[in-house]
């Protein structure tokens, strides 16, 4: 008898198109049994053959064992020309190494909106030099006003800005005019200072 939370993994790994699209629900991991989740980890494995999809979930479920087979596809995809962008952002995240996010940067103004706010969302929980550059360079981007907006929220709470001040930096932060943004992510730098 299968716990609910590996009855619901298995719906999810049927499911395809857009639900497919929105990966798994890892808590239903929280709700297997050791043995559910070898199963879970097993066929997500072999998933990641074909998509991208599984990463999270196997991070989620065994990190040790997950990572060198997301980096495997990583380093194949790259090798065949083609960067994963969600897979680079959960390698840097995992590992902390820059290869990832150097491959990131060298090449973030070419790729989709949807890979541009998938890799954001991952680099706002990395605190460290390289990605905050990277934030402050999408935040005077010319990319869409959802993107730069995650990407100053990234920010703001790296710079531990809250309440009224984080709500007016936010709003200049993520305005269409350029010189509102870049005077708007100087006055945030200078809490760095302070």
């Amino acid at each position: 008898m299968n716990t609910p939370g590996f009855k619901n993994f298995i719906a999810e790994y049927n499911s395809n198109g857009i639900e497919k699209a929105d990966g798994y629900t890892l808590s239903n991991f929280d709700l297997m049994t050791e043995q559910e989740k070898e199963k879970a980890f097993l066929k997500l494995s072999e998933e990641l053959e074909d998509s991208s999809v599984a990463a999270d979930a196997l991070l989620y479920l065994d990190d040790d064992n997950a990572y060198p087979l997301i980096r495997s596809k990583y380093i194949n995809e790259k090798k065949a020309g083609r960067i994963n962008y969600h897979l680079a952002a959960l390698l840097f995240k995992y590992s902390s190494n820059e290869e990832y996010l150097e491959d990131f940067i060298s090449c973030h103004e070419t790729i989709s909106d949807l890979e541009l706010l998938s890799f954001v969302s991952q680099a706002c929980s990395i605190n460290d030099e390289k990605t905050t550059s990277l934030l402050a360079e999408i935040i005077t981007s010319p990319a869409k006003q959802h993107i730069r907006r995650q990407a100053a929220i990234g920010l703001l709470e790296r710079f531990c800005i809250k309440g009224e001040r984080a709500a007016h930096l936010l709003l200049s932060l993520k305005s269409n005019d350029a010189e509102v943004r870049q005077k708007a992510l100087k006055e945030a730098f200078s809490y760095t200072k302070r």
